[in-house]
């Protein structure tokens, strides 16, 4: 798998998640204030000016950390806009069903929030955890760059984008309140979790479903998908991604098990939601993976000169400079 084909299919993703979800938009008549994608535009031309100020400097690595950071926040817009579509369908809740997928996975969520909030140090740990989901995004695709791992770098971005995707196309099926709401649960009367997120979406939620002159924006934006859990698909993403990162290998998986889990006790989900996610965060990365191995057939066996009198049999050298290609 080529650097520059997973470079072509994060680009590709990027293109088509704009194409699709504002096509969209503008099909099913969702208002959208453009106001607040200005500044997310502006991020984002500023890390592809720092990318092209590395290629004048030479540093090829920075360059392509910095391109995917930029990537990112031009993901931001479509990938929230596409969750707010999925959701203004409309279609019956299905709160109901997922607690009882719960009930058959042997999941007691009363039982899970009861004994995290009466642990203060592990309800820290998991506060900390679920807020950890946007620095791993922008952080791991950088330093995997920066450490000669451009292809899973650029996989990562493009995955993230097909599991956002994803989950808002089966979300369409499956809108739900979460758990929070569907218990009725009195999240005043946690001691040590955080229950903001268990509630803060549901004016966002209800608005896109039954205001028929929503106007969507980015900067009101919120979490509004239950099943599956992007914060459980985004953790699996992020513990694949730092697998190349053997120095803290380790550490990150036990940082992004932590977040999965934190997507029960500390947001609106089910059991089941977790288990969907990181499901989808599988599917996802196996279709970027192969995506990106596409029309990258080895070259023919053949002799290539290389500065010093060194030869390749492949042409490898030749084609990404050193630095870029991942070994």
């Amino acid at each position: 798998m080529g650097v520059g084909n997973a470079k072509r299919v994060m680009e590709v993703v990027v293109l088509g998640a704009y194409i699709s979800t504002f096509g969209l938009a503008a099909v099913s008549g969702l208002a959208i204030d453009l106001a607040g994608i200005a500044p997310i535009l502006a991020c984002a031309a500023a890390f592809l000016l720092i990318g092209a100020l590395c290629t004048r400097f030479d540093m090829p690595r920075v360059r392509e950390g910095t391109t995917c950071v930029a990537y990112g926040f031009l993901l931001t817009p479509p990938i929230a806009l596409a969750t707010y579509l999925a959701i203004r369908l409309d279609l019956p809740l299905q709160d109901q069903n997922l607690a009882a997928l719960d009930a058959a996975l042997g999941f007691d969520w009363h039982y899970v929030i009861g004994v995290v909030d009466g642990h203060p140090a592990l309800a820290i740990i998991l506060n900390v955890a679920y807020g950890t989901f946007a620095l791993q995004l922008l952080l791991w695709p950088l330093l995997l760059a920066i450490a000669g791992h451009t292809k899973r770098a650029h996989v990562m971005v493009a995955s993230f984008a097909v599991i956002c995707f994803l989950s808002s196309l089966i979300s369409v099926w499956t809108p739900a309140v979460g758990t929070y709401s569907y218990y009725g649960f009195d999240g005043s009367l946690l001691k040590s979790l955080n229950p903001l997120y268990g509630y803060d979406f549901l004016d966002q939620f209800n608005a896109v479903r039954e205001d028929a002159n929503f106007v969507w924006s980015v900067e009101a934006s919120k979490g509004i998908l239950t099943f599956p859990s992007v914060h459980a698909a985004v953790a699996f993403l992020c513990a694949w991604a730092a697998w190349s990162l053997t120095p803290v290998r380790y550490p990150v998986i036990a940082l992004n098990v932590a977040m999965a889990c934190s997507a029960v006790t500390n947001a609106n989900h089910y059991a089941v939601d977790v288990v969907a996610g990181c499901a989808v965060a599988m599917v996802s990365i196996a279709f970027i993976v192969w995506a990106s191995r596409l029309n990258s057939a080895p070259i023919a066996a053949e002799s290539v000169p290389l500065p010093g009198g060194a030869t390749s049999v492949d042409g490898s050298q030749a084609l990404y400079p050193q630095g870029v290609a991942e070994g």
